[in-house]
């Protein structure tokens, strides 16, 4: 049975949240050298504390495209760091740009379960907008993989939880 979307108001809001996530994420791609530079620059400079954290997973997140690796090990720096000076937001954040540098790299199962940890941290955290996020980033990995039904799943679940908390 084939649904027409004018009699889907679902539907259309699926489409609708599809749609603006798959522009925020080419436009969140769209890093550039100056950005990379200057983070660079200001991670030499600082001690080791959240604000050192915030900028390794923002540089991670930077080179996601151009370098996966490095994406990882910047992450995985973040990771370590945060759980040093007990900074979970940071921990969870940088779980979520280890998964989609797994993603990057074709390591599929890796980051998955990465994604999920993060999922799992950020709603331990009550952090909606970034649960929101997360579970977005599994929509679009399912989707990535051909697993149209778990990332439509996926996304329904990301709509909701945004739905109730606007």
């Amino acid at each position: 049975m084939i649904c027409k979307l004018n009699q889907q108001p679902v539907l259309k809001k699926l489409l609708l949240l599809t749609l603006v996530s798959f522009i925020l994420i080419h436009a969140s791609k769209a890093q550039s050298v100056a950005l990379r530079d200057s983070l660079l620059k200001k991670i030499k400079t600082l001690p080791n504390d959240s604000n050192l954290v915030i900028a390794l997973n923002q540089l991670a997140f930077a080179y996601q495209l151009k370098r996966p690796d490095s994406t990882y090990l910047l992450a995985q720096q973040s990771y370590e760091l945060s759980r040093n000076i007990h900074y979970p937001l940071g921990e969870a954040r940088a779980l979520n740009v280890m998964a989609i540098s797994f993603s990057q790299l074709g390591d599929y199962a890796k980051a998955l379960k990465m994604f999920n940890q993060s999922k799992i941290a950020f709603i331990e955290l009550k952090d909606t907008r970034n649960t929101v996020v997360t579970l977005s980033n599994i929509a679009d990995f399912y989707m990535q993989q051909g697993e149209w039904q778990n990332g439509l799943n996926k996304m329904k679940e990301s709509y909701t939880l945004y739905e109730v908390n606007v």
